[in-house]
């Protein structure tokens, strides 16, 4: 079940990363059998009528995509957060990121569906013709003892993670945007310093991220030393957040020279920044993955910048 959630994790990045759309909306309704190209869907509901085509691919969030019986799609279908109903033909895949789907009778899918936390529907008559790959969660057990807080089920829900982390996700681009406009120069020396000594960045970050919280606490409860801790917290966040930039300023790097592009700093720590969001909406359903891996980013970004200005104050 590891393996196969992995490789149904990492396809979703590449069917996000591969999948070259024009951000056209579905439209032309009164045409008589109109053919469209790929699209990238985003809110509202959108309908592929009897007779309609789309040649290529279609990639939605927060959207609701209804196929009618009769219209087709000749490429793959990933949606994120999303509804999906299907009484047409679709003849490449299909990959569900949360949401519902509905396949009624009427509907022909030629490839496999893959989900992840999708409420699915199958129609008796329906035709599947490749492999139905899923990854949900279990039911919650009445037998338990353990109460679960009364509404605290509807932020456990898949669409209100996933819009959640696009919420964080947008926070984080905008900061790292922020934060490489004003401290340029500190974030990359940040980044050569995480390229050069990667595990000493990790380990003294790793320390830090224990250590000032631990400290903060004992400062607090003294009272009269309490806004030193609370100072000391907002640091942390702080250096957090620029540590956030750093990885993304990396990563976006790493990015940049593998596709032989020259975006700028700005673009560079955007495309880090798009990556991650793309990783931890993936491992959102995850929960002990993502936070492993949060805080081993987190870790080696705080790290990287306290090294980076400690080195500095030697030098000056």
């Amino acid at each position: 079940m590891k393996s196969k959630l992995i490789s149904l994790s990492v396809f979703f990045v590449f069917s996000i990363l591969l999948s070259a759309c024009s951000a056209n909306t579905i439209g032309g309704q009164d045409e008589f059998g109109s053919t469209y190209p790929s699209q990238i869907l985003s809110g509202d509901v959108y309908v592929l009528r009897t007779f309609e085509k789309i040649d290529g691919n279609i990639v939605g969030f927060n959207t609701t995509l209804v196929i009618e019986e009769g219209a087709s799609v000749l490429g793959d279908i990933n949606l994120f957060a999303s509804d999906l109903e299907i009484a047409g033909r679709v003849s490449g895949d299909i990959n569900l990121f949360g949401g519902e789907s509905t396949i009624r009778r009427s509907g022909i899918v030629t490839g496999s569906i893959n989900k992840i936390a999708n409420a699915q529907t199958i129609e008796p008559g329906a035709m599947i013709n490749g492999e139905i790959n899923t990854f949900s969660f279990h039911e919650n057990d009445h037998t338990n003892n353990i109460q679960i807080p009364e509404g605290t089920e509807n932020l456990l829900r898949p669409r209100t993670l996933i819009i959640f982390q696009i919420i964080r996700n947008v926070f984080l681009l905008f900061s790292n945007i922020l934060i490489i406009f004003l401290f340029k120069d500190q974030t990359i020396r940040g980044a050569k310093r995480v390229q050069k000594e990667p595990l000493v960045s990790w380990l003294v970050g790793l320390l830090t991220l224990f250590a000032v919280p631990f400290v903060s606490i004992i400062l607090i409860i003294t009272i009269c030393l309490s806004p030193i801790g609370l100072i000391l917290l907002i640091l942390l966040a702080i250096i957090n957040i620029w540590g956030w930039t750093v990885i993304s300023f990396f990563i976006g790097s790493q990015l940049a020279s593998w596709f032989k592009l020259e975006p700028g700093h700005i673009g560079i720590v955007a495309m880090g920044s798009i990556f991650f969001g793309i990783i931890f909406t993936i491992m959102a359903f995850i929960p002990i993955i993502s936070i492993i891996f949060s805080w081993v980013i987190s870790s080696a970004g705080i790290g990287s910048i306290i090294l980076s200005l400690i080195s500095s104050k030697k030098r000056s």
